[in-house]
């Protein structure tokens, strides 16, 4: 089983940081194929919550929220510093996902995956190893399940858009104080 990774975030210090997952099987031809069809035509190489209509951001939502897939978002708050809120969403994460997945993809963000590597190396013992690709987001459509899944947590909370996540359906949602 696959996690496909992705954040939205608001820094600040009445900031948020969202790090979300969709878990789906190695080859899930059909969410895939959901991703593609909701993709504009001719105007983007990829799909993209941020700056889409609110009528395309409900049917991203309706989307995601209608595949019977496994949804699991961290929210940390506040985020003052988007690489320490990351670092923290991302312990908590692979923690949830020890049992659940054995690969992660998380979108690329150029030489920041470094980061990750080191973090990912660093809590093999106690939160399980995983093989791990950082794809970008034009390359892996699935990838924009996660970032429709990050956006819209991230509505929720910071932009008290509660009906997205009626849309979403269930969410797992975990909640990270940073002092």
């Amino acid at each position: 089983m696959r996690a496909y990774i992705d954040e939205s975030y608001e820094a600040g210090p009445n900031g948020l940081y969202v790090l979300a997952a969709v878990l789906a099987p190695d080859d899930d031809t059909m969410l895939r194929n959901a991703m593609l069809e909701l993709r504009q035509p001719r105007t983007r190489l990829k799909l993209h919550f941020h700056g889409a209509e609110p009528e395309r951001q409900a049917r991203y939502l309706d989307t995601v929220g209608r595949m019977a897939r496994y949804k699991l978002a961290i929210v940390v708050r506040p985020c003052k510093r988007p690489e320490r809120a990351r670092r923290m969403a991302m312990i908590r994460l692979l923690w949830e996902l020890r049992d659940k997945a054995d690969a992660l993809l998380i979108e690329s963000r150029g030489s920041q995956n470094k980061d990750d590597v080191a973090l990912l190396r660093a809590t093999q013992k106690t939160h399980g190893t995983f093989r791990y690709e950082f794809p970008l987001g034009r390359d892996e459509p699935v990838l924009w399940a996660a970032d429709i899944l990050a956006s819209g947590i991230f509505h929720v909370h910071q932009r008290k858009q509660a009906w997205m996540l009626d849309r979403l359906g269930h969410v797992a949602q975990h909640h990270v104080e940073v002092d």
